[in-house]
């Protein structure tokens, strides 16, 4: 089984508190800037941030090895996964092209990523 260290855990876990959080709310924004490692940014430069800090974890673990899904389990795997889909979304754009992607019920893929289209 492929593991996280404490750190990346941390962060996956902020990310994953992230995509299920209104994406208008003052939390939303101190989340943002907690995955970005930014305190002063704002609207849409913050959001930059905060999606290339997510795929450069995301490139970093799968340059690794550890970058599939069922090499996890329990807590972790849900944090991955939702990491994994959130990271696609903002690729690709929209819930059908990531469930395209995936081959994953677009109504799934919607329902572990809540974000806008504030992203694009």
């Amino acid at each position: 089984m492929k593991v996280l260290n404490t750190e990346e855990k941390d962060f996956f876990s902020t990310l994953k508190e992230t995509a299920f959080i209104n994406p208008f709310s003052l939390r939303r924004q101190e989340l943002n800037r907690k995955i970005a490692g930014i305190k002063n940014l704002s609207g849409e430069q913050l959001l930059r941030k905060m999606i290339n800090s997510v795929a450069d974890r995301i490139k970093q673990i799968e340059m690794e090895g550890r970058g599939d899904l069922g090499s996890y389990t329990g807590e972790k795997r849900e944090i991955m996964r939702i990491a994994l889909l959130f990271d696609i979304y903002q690729r690709c754009g929209t819930y059908e092209e990531v469930a395209r992607k995936t081959k994953l019920d677009r109504r799934t893929v919607r329902k572990y990523i809540h974000t806008t289209k504030q992203y694009h």
